[in-house]
């Protein structure tokens, strides 16, 4: 199961799973240093950041906006 982190609501990160389902996760359950944005993905029990697919995204979102404003 991966996903991405969409937003922090107390005690909960709310992750919008590929299958477009939004789950609420414990922050206790996160690895330190998440952060809105974050790819994660859950292995063997435990949720962990995925830096490959968090760059993909974030290259993804940047060419967006650069191709939006030029």
């Amino acid at each position: 199961m991966r996903g991405i982190i969409d937003r922090f609501e107390g005690n909960f990160a709310i992750i919008e799973l590929e299958e477009k389902i939004m789950k609420n996760i414990s922050k206790s359950d996160l690895p330190a240093g998440v952060k809105e944005g974050d790819a994660v993905f859950l292995a063997n029990g435990r949720w962990h950041i995925d830096k490959a697919w968090t760059e993909t995204l974030n290259t993804g979102v940047k060419k967006a906006a650069d191709d939006l404003f030029t």
